[in-house]
């Protein structure tokens, strides 16, 4: 009774405490009711419709868990979600195994070329997971793909050695896709451990082997955990490679059974909510863990100003090492790259690309053709425009509570935004399709719901990129400021914005090359009249146009890399820090 009693004085006490404090701050409280208000409504709303689609039958209209029991008895569908446990587990070992190797060679070794393997991985990040598939599509097809012919011919085989068009080709696909994830978060831990740790061990005698395994190893292992559960959600949640290498061979994930249900005639959408509901959950756990349980067992790996780590000489292997990093780069990106690259040039595809075969019809076609290609081109510049402006006002708005304020409760914010993390691209899509098609707000078919698609999947980046500014800039300037009789939009505009240009050109650089070839999400909200040019890129795979795919492909990649390379020498060697 007294333990009550005492619990019923402490909650009593905490609201009357925040009470106060809202009152106290009343102008800055407003703003954090309304901006919280407004991330709550966007993302737990199409949340919640995707959830009671998922627990009712669409026939009837009755709530049950029949669509959950039919989801687990149809043979089909179930099959989806062990294929894409199967293809995260796949995944994420060949993620190690490249990963681990090139992390430590880049490291922790005296191999030649690290910083240009470090600066070769990041070029993933500029390529769209569904070009890459495209790419291998054109070098391992069964029928006509470079690289089989080639084997066949040299080894006179009866028939071409490998089939991309497979669970084994999806796999290895996509670990090419997904490894830098791990190999960036091994790295970073690398390069800040202590390397005192491994020195003693040296002095006490033990080999290198030994050192890597005994002592480096285990101290990143949270690093590793935590670039790993990034492979497993990118490889849970990803579209592109598994509907362009699995779905023409009735290899289904939850993502392409998702959008093959929702664009069936009629559609179930019912059976589609329940199939994304697994994605969201599952996301939403491994995030979960990520944040909760990782965080509170970090190794202790930076004791102020690390000394730099000795590299360690492994003689002659530093020459094999640097080649399979190289090796690992050119055949994850180079090689699909230049595959699209033959194929935007050749007048006639599967023929050799000898000069009279060679034409750059593909690219005047683009541009002289239909205007389907104008439409797409212009839509998805004006969506990732918008969506830029929209993410870095409210995301700032949101770092500056969160940063700059006591109100009561203002750590809510950073918590929605984290919530969005876990809606992948095609459950989104499908979840604003439900909540937005009727109702009080009819925006399907609209452009306005495939900028509240890209703002919810671009507010956690640039909020992280924000509050990260926002920590590195001492609060007495803007006090100052303000003490000199500066007014507070007068501080922001000139002191603290002009500060953090940095920061904000690098995330208004990275929301809009990932918003500017969204796929996921596009290929559920499009409409006849608002293609982009991931959609129209997907009508050039399904017609077969592998000429204009290649040029439009080669076009996406060189806007992202323009985009980021001005950024950086715009912004310096603070470009993409957090």
């Amino acid at each position: 009774m007294a333990i009550a009693t005492s619990s019923a004085v402490n909650l009593r006490t905490t609201l009357a405490g925040m009470i106060q404090g809202w009152r106290n701050e009343a102008v800055r409280t407003s703003i954090f009711i309304v901006t919280a208000l407004i991330l709550a409504f966007f993302i737990l709303y199409p949340l919640g419709i995707l959830f009671k689609w998922s627990l009712v039958n669409e026939s009837t209209g009755v709530w049950s868990l029949n669509n959950y029991r039919e989801f687990f008895s149809d043979p089909e569908l179930y099959s989806a979600l062990l294929t894409t446990l199967k293809l995260s587990v796949a995944t994420s070992i060949g993620s190690l195994i490249i990963a681990l190797p090139m992390a430590w060679g880049v490291s922790r070794t005296d191999m030649p070329l690290r910083g240009l393997v470090r600066s070769l991985v990041v070029l993933t990040f500029a390529t769209p997971s569904f070009l890459i598939a495209v790419g291998w599509i054109t070098l391992l097809g069964p029928r006509a793909g470079r690289i089989n012919l080639f084997l066949q011919w040299m080894f006179s085989l009866e028939s071409t050695p490998f089939n991309i068009f497979s669970f084994e080709g999806l796999v290895f696909a996509l670990t090419m896709f997904v490894y830098p994830f791990l190999f960036f978060s091994v790295v970073s831990a690398l390069d800040n451990m202590d390397p005192s740790y491994e020195q003693s061990a040296r002095i006490l005698g033990a080999s290198t082997l030994r050192v890597s395994l005994t002592v480096t190893l285990p101290i990143v292992t949270p690093a590793i955990l935590s670039g790993l559960i990034l492979v497993i959600i990118e490889s849970f949640v990803v579209f592109g490679v598994p509907a362009f290498l699995g779905a023409p061979v009735q290899i289904d994930t939850l993502s392409t059974l998702v959008y093959g249900l929702f664009s069936d005639d009629p559609p179930r959408f019912d059976m589609a909510a329940t199939a994304a509901t697994p994605i969201v959950i599952v996301t939403a756990l491994l995030l979960a863990f990520q944040a909760f349980y990782l965080g509170k067992r970090q190794f202790v790996t930076i004791s102020g100003k690390s000394p730099q780590p000795q590299l360690v000489d492994v003689g002659k292997w530093k020459y094999a090492l640097s080649t399979y990093t190289i090796g690992v780069v050119f055949v994850g990106i180079a090689l699909p790259m230049l595959a699209l690259l033959e194929s935007s040039l050749l007048y006639a595809q599967g023929l050799p690309p000898v000069l009279s075969n060679l034409t750059f019809e593909h690219y005047i076609a683009l541009f002289t053709g239909t205007s389907i290609f104008f439409r797409a081109l212009s839509n998805s510049f004006v969506l990732a425009i918008a969506t830029v402006a929209l993410c870095l006002f409210i995301t700032f708005v949101m770092a500056w509570i969160v940063e700059r304020t006591t109100v009561p409760g203002r750590e809510m914010l950073a918590f929605l935004s984290t919530m969005s993390l876990s809606f992948p691209g095609v459950a989104l899509g499908m979840a604003l399709v439900l909540a937005f098609s009727a109702g009080p707000f009819p925006l399907y078919g609209t452009m306005w719901l495939f900028i509240i698609g890209y703002f919810i999947k671009g507010t956690p980046i640039a909020f992280m990129f924000a509050r990260s500014s926002l920590k590195q800039l001492s609060v007495e300037l803007e006090q100052c400021s303000q003490v000199l009789g500066a007014s507070w939009l007068k501080t922001m505009r000139s002191i603290t914005i002009p500060l953090m240009k940095s920061g904000l050109l690098s995330v208004a650089t990275l929301i809009f090359c990932l918003k500017f070839r969204d796929l996921a999400t596009s290929i559920m909200l499009y409409t006849a009249g608002n293609e982009t040019i991931a959609v129209l890129i997907v009508e050039f795979i399904e017609d077969g146009h592998t000429g204009p795919l290649g040029a439009l492909a080669l076009l996406v990649l060189c806007i992202n890399l323009t985009l980021v390379m001005t950024s950086k020498k715009l912004v310096g060697k603070g470009a993409f820090q957090m």
